[in-house]
């Protein structure tokens, strides 16, 4: 007697809205800034949801783990700024999400004592500064409020980090495209807790480029000076992200932007021991994942992280033994309840002969 494996659709139940195929792919696209705004799709806005529908890696554990200690102040030797490098897809973004709304506190989420230890959270008001180099407009100015607008990485931060005034701290800076000095960045902190956040950097790079030509070096001399501001205040985090690999070689249409992101901080990485490097949190769509904290150790972990996503119920022992990635369970739970049962019916068929 042969022994055959269960299907797919005998092992996972798919969400409703899965098998009415109400679900997009643009529910599956992760934009740091809508999170910020209130804008963005539920299944990232709303906190219960977001971690609902999470699995908790081991590397976004230990990065949300790192973080909070940090902010909280019991982190003693815990690093003030930390790298999360993979290529495209790696599930950094999805990270950044993740801490915006652990530091928020974590109340109302029912599944928070797997993703981080509730008395390592923060309790109180946290400063959070996300950048993010889509959103980012140096040519034209990035609309902060009414008749004020930001031009460059810096003038964000300080807006987000300390209102009006703290963008007028550095508004000479912003508008010449000139990066201000540690002092005047750690000014912004106020004495409290605060976690900054960089992402797509690479993108950032590029159209400073094109709107102030050679400007883009001023990048170098910001992440110098906030790289040390970071580090000597107390309860204050940076986390950014960079499309790179662990040898800092890029792939992607950003391979150069990226590695002029990433040699502008290799100095600093070099040089100081607040600096930690390789975490990585996992990935939604695919498996692009590698280096010190690797989150993936076989095909299994994508059948998890994609059960959690898509599927309701899921008999995960038999599951598991699909070793399908994610991206193609994803893709075979969107199909419609009808095909479903065709595509079951054909199986049961062609294991009878």
């Amino acid at each position: 007697m042969s022994l055959s494996l269960p299907t797919i659709f005998e092992t996972c139940k798919p969400r409703a809205d899965v098998q009415s195929g109400a679900t997009k792919d643009e529910q599956f696209v992760a934009d740091l800034t809508q999170v910020l705004r209130g804008t963005a799709p539920e299944e990232y806005r709303k906190p219960e949801m977001f971690f609902r529908l999470t699995y908790p890696t081991r590397g976004l554990r230990e990065l949300l783990k790192a973080v909070c200690l940090r902010l909280s102040g019991k982190g003693g030797e815990v690093a003030s700024i930390i790298r999360l490098g993979t290529q495209y897809g790696g599930g950094k973004t999805h990270g950044l999400i993740a801490l915006v709304h652990a530091v928020k506190g974590m109340k109302g989420i029912a599944n928070a004592s797997d993703f981080v230890d509730a008395a390592i959270l923060p309790s109180g008001k946290i400063r959070i500064a996300a950048l993010d180099g889509e959103n980012s407009d140096p040519a034209n100015g990035l609309t902060l409020e009414d008749g004020l607008r930001a031009f460059s990485f810096w003038g964000e931060m300080a807006y987000q980090l300390a209102g009006r005034s703290g963008y007028e701290r550095v508004r000479n800076s912003d508008e010449k495209h000139i990066a201000p000095g540690t002092d005047t960045i750690r000014e912004l902190f106020g004495n409290e807790p605060t976690l900054i956040l960089m992402d797509e950097v690479s993108v950032y790079l590029r159209k400073v480029e094109k709107a102030f030509p050679g400007m883009s070096e001023q990048f170098t001399a910001f992440i110098h000076a906030l790289f040390k501001a970071v580090s000597s205040s107390p309860n204050v985090t940076l986390v950014y992200t960079l499309a790179v690999g662990s040898d800092d070689v890029a792939k992607d249409a950003y391979k150069e932007e990226n590695e002029r992101a990433a040699a502008a901080m290799s100095d600093l990485r070099r040089s100081r021991s607040c600096i930690s490097r390789g975490f990585h949190v996992g990935s939604i769509a695919n498996l692009r994942c590698s280096g010190w904290f690797s989150t993936f150790k076989d095909e299994t972990m994508a059948t998890r992280l994609a059960c959690r996503r898509a599927g309701s119920q899921v008999r995960r022992t038999r599951a598991r033994l699909h070793g399908l990635s994610a991206r193609a369970t994803t893709e075979r739970l969107r199909l419609d309840r009808s095909r479903l049962r065709r595509r079951e019916a054909a199986l049961h068929d062609d294991r009878r002969r």
